[in-house]
């Protein structure tokens, strides 16, 4: 997994992008990422990112219905932030798109990273390390 720092600079960076700045599209072209299916992260959509945190070793993404993007990067996930006109990432295993033209691709090759759309009640569960 990226290291405590990597995953900070991630979340720092993230936060103010993604602050009310509306899902129109998720492509989730590797069906071993999304862990809760991808018909329930397809429910994104039309919903913005309120808080971006971490909580370990995961990136927690709350929407505004109170639901939450759990990311587990493991030891070789990232993020591209694209902007119109930008060089895209080839086979990304999933896309966020948002409504100020911004693509969050995902790239993850060796297929280890995990994400998962869960309520907020369910974070409890996440291991604290």
């Amino acid at each position: 997994m990226p290291e405590i720092p990597d995953l900070e600079a991630i979340r720092g960076f993230l936060a103010p992008q993604l602050a009310g700045n509306p899902v129109t599209g998720v492509d989730a072209r590797q069906p071993w990422l999304v862990r809760t299916g991808l018909a329930d992260l397809e429910t994104i959509a039309g919903h913005a990112f309120v808080d971006v945190r971490r909580l370990g070793k995961f990136l927690l993404l709350t929407s505004d219905d109170g639901r939450v993007l759990v990311i587990n990067p493991m030891l070789t996930g990232r993020f591209h932030w694209a902007q119109p006109g930008d060089k895209r990432t080839p086979a990304p295993a999933g896309t966020l798109s948002f409504a100020a033209r911004h693509d969050l691709p995902y790239p993850d090759e060796p297929r280890r990273g995990r994400w998962k759309h869960v309520p907020s009640d369910d974070l409890a569960a996440l291991p604290q390390r």
